[in-house]
Parts: C-alpha cells; sequence; structure tokens
C-alpha cells in the first residue's frame, strides 16, 4: 500500500499507532503527541537501510487509538507492547520482573522510587508497570508537581535536585531550621506525599479539590504568589488525570478521545447558558493571543477549535504591521483582518487571553464591524473568565473543570501558535542583521 493512503487518515492529534503487516500482525507499537507527523517521518526519503528500512519494508496497515494526553498515549503504548509483543519493540520490551512504585512512609520524610520486589510490608507500592521507561515517565510527571526525597542519607546541604525544584522543601534543608519553621516545612512535605499517593491512588478528584480550597483560601489572603503555585499545581494535575483512567477504555471504544472532546464542549456551552444566557451551541471556537518581545516582531495566533477537538487547518497566524506598539492594537489589527473573512467560517465563541482591557478592545472592534458573536478573555493567573453582560465586564470562576479544560486546551494552542510564529521572525531578523553586520 502506497505510503499516501496510509498517511490518508491520520489526525494531527495525541495517540496510539500500530504497524501491522499483510496477516495483521502488529510489527509496531508507538506513541505520538501528533499522530499524522509522526507516523509521516517514518516515510522520509533518506531512511534507506537498517531496522526502520525493514519495518517500512513490511508495512500494510497503520491503525491509530486518539488520546487526549501524552501521559494516556505513554500508557497505552507501554500496555500495548505488553500484549502484543511486537517484534520491532524490542528495544522497549522489559523481560525482568515488572516494576513497582514504592513510597517509604515509615520515614520522617517519605521517599519514593522504582522496585522490583514487594519485599517491604511497612510501604505502600503501586504497580506493577511492564516497563521501566513507564515508570520513570510517570514519576517525571508527578514530581514536577509534588516535589520529593530521593537521597538515603540527610545531608546539611540542600541536594542537587532541590535546585531544579524537584526536590521542595528539601529535608536537608529543613533539618536545619528551627521550630516551629521546621514543623511547618516537614508538613509541606508530608503533604505534597500524601497527594501524590491519593493520585496514584485514583483519588485525583480529591487532590484537586483541596488544592482549588487552598489556592482561594490563598487568594483571599492576598497572598498571590503562593495561590499562583498551587494554581500552577493543579493545572499541572489536570493535565495528567488522564493517565489513570482505565487505558483499554481507549481500545474499548475507539472513539472515546472524540467523547471526552464533546463532552467539554457541552460542559462549556451549559455553563455558559446556564451562567450568562448564552443564546446558542457553542461548536466552534477561536482564541487571539499576541506574542512579542519587547513589542517587536509582534504576531497574533488564532486556534479553532470545533466541537472540542482543535482543527489545525483552521489556524491563523498574523504578522502585525500597525504602527501603535501595544498588546490591544495587536489584537485590534488582528481581528480585524480575520473578520475580513467570511470564507473561512465563523466561529460561536471568541476567546481572548487576556483580561477586561483586551476584551473591551475586541467589544469595540466587533460591535463595528457589525458581527454579534459571544466574547470572553481567559485571564491569568487562575484563569477566570471575562464576560459581558450589558454595560459591564464581569469576572467570574468557571466552576465546571470539563469547561475550563477545554478554555484552557484552546488559550494554549493559541499561545503557541503566536510564540512559534514570532520566534520565526525573529530568527529572520537576526540572522539578517547577521549578514549586514
Amino acid at each position: 500500500m502506497s505510503a499516501k493512503k496510509l498517511l490518508s487518515n491520520l489526525p494531527a492529534s495525541p495517540g496510539v499507532y500500530l504497524f501491522k503487516n499483510k496477516a495483521g500482525e502488529v510489527l509496531y507499537v508507538g506513541k505520538a503527541i501528533n499522530l499524522k507527523n509522526r507516523v509521516s517521518s517514518y516515510f522520509a526519503k533518506n531512511i534507506i537501510s537498517g531496522k526502520t528500512a525493514k519495518l517500512i519494508r513490511e508495512i500494510h496497515a497503520v491503525d491509530f487509538i486518539k488520546v487526549t494526553s501524552e501521559l494516556e498515549a505513554l500508557l497505552l503504548e507501554a500496555h500495548l507492547i505488553h500484549r502484543d509483543q511486537p517484534f520491532f519493540n524490542s528495544a522497549l520490551k522489559d523481560d525482568k520482573h515488572p516494576l513497582y512504585i514504592k513510597i517509604t512512609t515509615y520515614d520522617e520524610y517519605p521517599r519514593i522510587f522504582m522496585t522490583r520486589r514487594e519485599n517491604d510490608g511497612k510501604s505502600l507500592y503501586f504497580g506493577p508497570f511492564p516497563e521501566s521507561r513507564t515508570v520513570r515517565r510517570v514519576l517525571k510527571f508527578l514530581r514536577r508537581i509534588f516535589p520529593y526525597d530521593t537521597q538515603n542519607i540527610i545531608g546539611k546541604k540542600a541536594c542537587f535536585w532541590s535546585h531544579i525544584n524537584l526536590c521542595n522543601p528539601c529535608p536537608s534543608i529543613v533539618q536545619q531550621l528551627r521550630q516551629p519553621l521546621q514543623k511547618q516545612e516537614r508538613g509541606r512535605y508530608r503533604k505534597n506525599i500524601r497527594r501524590l499517593v491519593a493520585i496514584l491512588s485514583r483519588k485525583s478528584d480529591k487532590v484537586k479539590m483541596d488544592l482549588q480550597k487552598e489556592m482561594d483560601k490563598l487568594s483571599k489572603e492576598e497572598k498571590f504568589e503562593e495561590a499562583l503555585g498551587v494554581r500552577n499545581q493543579l493545572r499541572r494535575i489536570e493535565y495528567i488525570t488522564g493517565e489513570y483512567k482505565n487505558i483499554t477504555g481507549f481500545l474499548q471504544n475507539p472513539n472515546l478521545a472524540e467523547e471526552i472532546y464533546q463532552q467539554e464542549s457541552v460542559a462549556l456551552t451549559t455553563f455558559l447558558e446556564s451562567t450568562f444566557h448564552f443564546p446558542h451551541t457553542i461548536s466552534r471556537i477561536e482564541c487571539f493571543d499576541a506574542s512579542h518581545t519587547a513589542m517587536i516582531n509582534p504576531t497574533v495566533g488564532m486556534s479553532t477549535f470545533i466541537n472540542g477537538e482543535s482543527e489545525k487547518n483552521f489556524y491563523r497566524k498574523f504578522r502585525i504591521y500597525g504602527k501603535v506598539v501595544d498588546d490591544l492594537s495587536f489584537l485590534e489589527e488582528a481581528l480585524k483582518r480575520r473578520f475580513k473573512h467570511p470564507e473561512w467560517g465563523m466561529p460561536d465563541l471568541i476567546v481572548i487571553d487576556g483580561g477586561k482591557q483586551q476584551v473591551k478592545r475586541a467589544l469595540q472592534v466587533i460591535n463595528e464591524l457589525g458581527i454579534k458573536i459571544p466574547l470572553v478573555g481567559l485571564v491569568k493567573p487562575f484563569d477566570n473568565l471575562v464576560i459581558p453582560r450589558q454595560s459591564e465586564l464581569l469576572t467570574v470562576k468557571v466552576s465546571d473543570i470539563a469547561a475550563l479544560s477545554l478554555l484552557q486546551r484552546v488559550r494554549d494552542e493559541a499561545h503557541r501558535f503566536a510564540g512559534a510564529y514570532h520566534r520565526i521572525l525573529r530568527s529572520r531578523n537576526m540572522l539578517q542583521s547577521h549578514h549586514a553586520s
């Protein structure tokens, strides 16, 4: 079968791909953030020999399973490799005893590491995992959210990992503190471990609720820097929650990812309708975000989501040419240029990455153009919505996690797209300056 035919149905989304031979046997299983790009790379013309070339010659079909996050793809890949034992995945196989995550809860400062034996009745174990790579990736994701110690002995100086915020608070530093600060920091360390255990025990919803309450409390006390740290933990947990879905669900239901995206879209529509009486179903969303370096090489990126899923064919990037140098004028120029193209289709909702000032300017633009499309802003640091209501702009918290997840993905894609284009322009200008000199 031709490469073009094999690649024709692949989506540009996260998932797992399976290469099969004529007999339907699985030759190779891999994961990807972008299925279409990753699988296409196998058919590059410069691959003429070696293991990959042999694999490509035997490929007769490409199956894929879409998922909703990188970590889901990672675990599903491991599951399929363990189940199907593909010949070309031999480098990924782990023929030793399966691995566990071990937590030494009896220690004053519990430690977390990998082990191949459940040989300690006092510790907690999670697993087994089919291969070491999966365990390492799981721990890597979790440690970024809830830092912990891996040292066998507590020293008198901060450990290496504390310098990159992967051991925080560091027990070696905590032990040097005086009471009651030592007790307070030890409690903060153990709280990290308790929350990590809860996530591994599939109780992430409880952790998210606790973090939300803690963030609200810190915000009310005007401890905004600490509140922002908790917010970042909350967002990362929402990202990795997918890991603890039953990954066989993606095998039993090939449309599971689409259903999750659809549920997010429905949740957002329901939230907006019930809270602000938005007039119609939110199917297509367009989000705008500006990117620049000290107002130089400004760009605006537009992401497009339909039924909760990114549609990259409808993404647009705008190089800003206006003379006025501020984010509001960048946004205004991009919106005016975008709505000169009704042939691109029209959104049901416009999302602006920004607060009241950005929303106010965007409203002025679409009102001048005679466009009647609902518009909201997603404002940092706590991802609250700015929504126009009659003659005022209201800032509200999005209480529905699924609705917020969709808004965040739409915003993050616009941010990524604008930033990528800005970096291209900046590199071009630097190259031109170098040649000129």
